[in-house]
């Protein structure tokens, strides 16, 4: 997309206050996290957004049947790895009809016709919603992947005008934007002595990041890992823990939150007092010297917005694999073993971080993109 035309088009939906809607889901939180950030920073511009999440048109026992998924995924990447190469580009048996027609009937009524959409899974809904109604409607797909992730596959929505959104470009090696947390918005906490890493497995807890810390743990780092679950969380004094809430959805598309993140104590007790932060996980980003995790498009966006260097582990699918080798040709990653090789370098991380730093400055963020704003 011509950025010029970006600005100009959404520009003038803002001074004219038409509606936009941001469709996303919270089941995957690569795509919820900054389609939240871009809707609370819209808001902030005087925007009329919407965040609508794809979960609220589910039956209970199709989000029980998520929720179990998640877990398998959670426990064994091998399986999550052969889910994943057969996984539908649509889940539209899934959804109540009833639900359906409430919210197009909700969309026509507030006469939304710009959607930007963060999941491919949104397709069957708008097609259905632009024959039912007639609508020319505008669509922008914001993809965090830098090759389209599995639920893009099948999207197509015929006459509609839609604009394809790239924030990181495999093909053409460049970023286009990022999606930024507001800065003012973060507790000012000391930051631990030492060099410290944080580790996790994106918003499933999927991949190898726990085979890693056996490498680590005689290191002199601060090791940061978030655990998703209970049994995660191991008695051992040189991992400080940090509970994802395994019981954490939003309640409602107008109350959505981020996901609460605890510190688990030495005596197994959990102190939730990290979640009064704005957004509790980016906080433990800032307070980190580099991040360890699989490549999704949410923990590049997240390394390039508080200019951390992302040292990747095994990708979870083809489009993350894409992801990484844009990354460590970009200059913002290096893979695990290459820095192991490097017995574990301090200083190539802290090239890394520069090239970042350098980098950012030329690049928007997409509310910038938007409508040409600076915080």
């Amino acid at each position: 997309m011509v950025e010029r035309e970006l600005i100009t088009r959404l520009d003038s939906l803002r001074i004219n206050n038409r509606p936009i809607a941001i469709l996303c889901s919270y089941v995957t939180l690569g795509v919820y996290i900054p389609a939240l950030l871009l809707h609370k920073k819209l808001l902030k511009l005087g925007v009329d957004s919407h965040f609508i999440l794809l979960e609220e048109l589910f039956d209970t026992e199709d989000l029980i049947k998520i929720k179990e998924l998640k877990k398998m995924y959670h426990a064994n990447f091998r399986y999550a790895k052969a889910a994943l190469k057969i996984a539908s580009g649509s889940n539209s048996k899934s959804f109540s009809s009833a639900k359906i027609d409430a919210i197009h009937l909700s969309w026509n009524e507030k006469r939304i016709q710009h959607f930007l959409v963060f999941s491919g899974f949104w397709g069957d809904l708008l097609n259905e919603y632009t024959k039912k109604y007639n609508h020319l409607c505008v669509i922008d797909t914001i993809h965090m992947d830098s090759r389209s992730a599995p639920s893009w596959k099948g999207f197509n929505l015929g006459d509609a005008k839609v604009n394809e959104v790239r924030l990181f470009d495999h093909e053409n090696q460049s970023l286009q934007a990022y999606i930024s947390p507001q800065k003012s918005s973060f507790n000012r906490r000391v930051k631990q002595d030492g060099f410290s890493l944080l580790i996790h497995g994106g918003g499933w807890g999927i991949g190898t990041y726990k085979s890693v810390l056996k490498e680590l743990v005689d290191h002199e780092f601060n090791i940061n890992l978030i655990a998703y679950e209970a049994k995660d969380i191991e008695n051992d004094a040189r991992i400080n823990y940090h509970l994802l809430n395994p019981d954490w959805k939003p309640i409602g598309s107008q109350n959505a939150s981020f996901p609460p993140i605890g510190k688990v104590l030495n005596n197994g007790e959990i102190d939730w007092s990290e979640d009064d932060s704005y957004y509790p996980y980016y906080q433990l980003v800032k307070e980190s010297d580099a991040l360890i995790s699989k490549p999704g498009g949410g923990t590049l966006n997240d390394c390039f917005s508080a200019i951390k260097p992302l040292i990747l582990l095994e990708a979870f699918g083809e489009h993350e694999q894409y992801n990484a080798e844009l990354w460590i040709n970009l200059g913002y990653g290096i893979s695990f073993d290459v820095w192991q090789q490097s017995g574990f370098s301090k200083e190539l991380l802290r090239q890394i971080r520069e090239k970042i730093a350098k980098d950012q400055q030329k690049i928007k963020t997409l509310d910038q993109l938007y409508y040409e704003t600076k915080e």
